[in-house]
């Protein structure tokens, strides 16, 4: 007799799983936070409008926190916040389900190999990892670096004037830079002090010297840290379909610059830690965060690729985000004349024109840190930020969102909220002078939220202050003559679109005190140099 019990068993399932999965798609469609159909999206996908601004536009349609569904992640749709309140809200106070990271196959799993501290999700790796950056890039902690910015912006701004000099003997003496200050400087910042921050190799030991890397690798390291938006979560189509990644002809086709990048990558930084074991047997490392790491790898279990990727953090920031937001203040500069005086007159009043501004000025030069506070916020450099994900169903203000999430901080909508920040699209410095409101007194809403903020947050605005009060002390910022419009864009990544001006030195006695304060950086940079291990 034929034996019907396991088909019976077997469709029964089919239709109660089939059921199951549709009565929760119902579910979903009904509680979910409201948002644009599918089909009203790939209407308005065309044109150039930003994403980040496309966002905040079906906010102000839908609500403060909107939701996207799409046919491949059903059941698990991507949730954008869109207000100051929502984001603390969930990403906050609820921190303890919203601070993991959705899967990402083609940046964190091929490129990276699960090694990388800011594409972690939630687990003892990632704890390992804010403990290991705590310990280096926190508030006390990070002020050691300041040791590295003095003598490099010092030798910055002579740079301006030499270059001025060689460009512009029998003229007016000032030059034109169609790059900006950060641009130039980045150059800098790539070969000394944030290797010697990130390696805790000597100071201004030559990156190109120490690790004899050609002049691809090098290339490759430098614009990968320049953010681009295909290695996020969910912007390559392996990323979708995750099977794909298993077929061998098409994951190979699919991963095989994940995986050139990340081998380039991996030779770059495993040789950084190289230097840094050298560096510490001499005894002339400094305690940046790949020592901390270093330190920690026989407890935590880390290999050797988890010390080289995990403790990048401060490297890979610093050149991104910290010299977008300077190339984004100077555009403020550029639009507001005003911004420029208002600086100068506290720089003259707190430092004078007999020594360069130094960070014993922080405290004194007010309006200095609220300009860095207010370029943070009407430029962010990541206008949506890293997307977090959700790990336990969740309902918020009677919207149900769902375990594996995806759920943005729109940051460019976050710090345009009229109600925190009336005026918005104008760069208002003043807005954060003595400031009673929490969320203004201690604005770090650009670098992410809750367990997941940028722990490099101290270090980028150090720099920043340093950088901009002594281009500030030291010279004037003007539009270029026949040069572009500044123009800001505003997108997936901030960058500013166009940035062309000359700095006009303020006095030759400022000009002379910054020739002899760089000789002084040029011997400090030369003890570094000659050191032996």
């Amino acid at each position: 007799m034929i034996n019907f019990a396991l088909p019976v068993a077997i469709s029964l399932t089919a239709v109660l799983g089939g059921w199951g999965l549709l009565t929760r798609i119902a579910l979903l469609l009904k509680t979910l936070p409201p948002g644009p159909s599918l089909l009203t999206r790939i209407i308005e996908n065309r044109g150039n409008e930003p994403l980040a601004v496309k966002l905040k536009r079906w906010s102000q349609q839908y609500g403060d926190v909107i939701s996207l569904m799409d046919f491949v992640h059903i059941g698990k749709p991507t949730i954008v916040l869109s207000t100051p309140k929502a984001a603390v809200d969930l990403l906050e106070k609820r921190g303890n389900i919203y601070s993991s990271r959705p899967r990402n196959i083609f940046a964190a799993e091929v490129a990276y190999r699960g090694a990388k501290g800011t594409l972690l999700p939630m687990g003892t790796k990632l704890r390992r990892f804010r403990t290991t950056m705590s310990a280096t890039l926190s508030n006390i902690p990070s002020r050691k670096y300041r040791l590295l910015e003095d003598p490099e912006t010092k030798l910055m701004l002579r740079a301006y004037y030499k270059k001025q000099i060689q460009e512009n003997i029998g003229r007016t003496y000032k030059d034109p830079y169609t790059l900006s200050p950060s641009a130039q400087h980045s150059d800098n910042v790539l070969t000394t002090s944030r290797p010697a921050m990130w390696t805790s190799i000597p100071l201004w030991r030559s990156v190109t010297d120490v690790l004899c890397i050609d002049g691809k690798g090098l290339f490759t390291i430098r614009v990968s840290y320049y953010p681009d938006s295909r290695n996020l979560p969910g912007s390559r189509l392996v990323d979708h379909l995750p099977i794909l990644s298993r077929l061998p002809f098409i994951a190979q086709w699919l991963c095989r610059e994940a995986e050139e990048h990340g081998a380039i990558e991996e030779r770059f930084f495993r040789n950084c830690i190289d230097q840094a074991k050298l560096a510490d047997k001499s005894g002339t490392a400094l305690s940046g965060s790949s020592w901390h790491t270093l330190e920690r790898q026989e407890r935590f279990g880390y290999t050797d690729l988890d010390v080289a990727l995990l403790s990048s953090a401060p490297y890979t920031a610093g050149v991104t985000t910290t010299l977008g937001a300077c190339d984004a203040l100077l555009l403020a500069i550029l639009l507001y004349p005003s911004v420029m005086r208002r600086a100068q007159d506290e720089i003259d009043a707190v430092v004078g024109p007999d020594r360069l501004p130094d960070f014993q000025d922080f405290d004194t030069l007010k309006y200095i840190r609220a300009m860095i506070k207010e370029t943070l916020r009407w430029h962010p450099f990541l206008p949506l930020g890293i997307p977090h994900a959700a790990t336990e169903d969740d309902v918020y203000e009677g919207m149900f969102i769902p375990a594996g999430s995806t759920v943005i901080a729109n940051i460019y909508a976050i710090t345009r909220d009229t109600e925190l920040f009336p005026d918005p699209e104008e760069f208002k410095p003043e807005r954060f002078m003595d400031a009673t409101d929490p969320l203004l007194k201690n604005f770090n809403m650009s670098f992410g939220f809750g367990r997941r903020i940028c722990p490099g947050q101290y270090v980028a605005t150090d720099q920043l202050f340093i950088m901009i009060s002594r281009i500030l002390w030291a010279f004037d910022v003007r539009p270029l003559k026949g040069g572009p419009s500044p123009l800001a864009k505003h997108g997936n990544w901030g960058q500013v679109a166009s940035l062309s001006y000359e700095l006009i030195p303020r006095s030759d006695h400022i000009r002379s005190l910054v020739i002899d304060q760089a000789v002084i950086a040029e011997d400090d940079v030369k003890a570094w140099k000659n050191l032996s291990y």
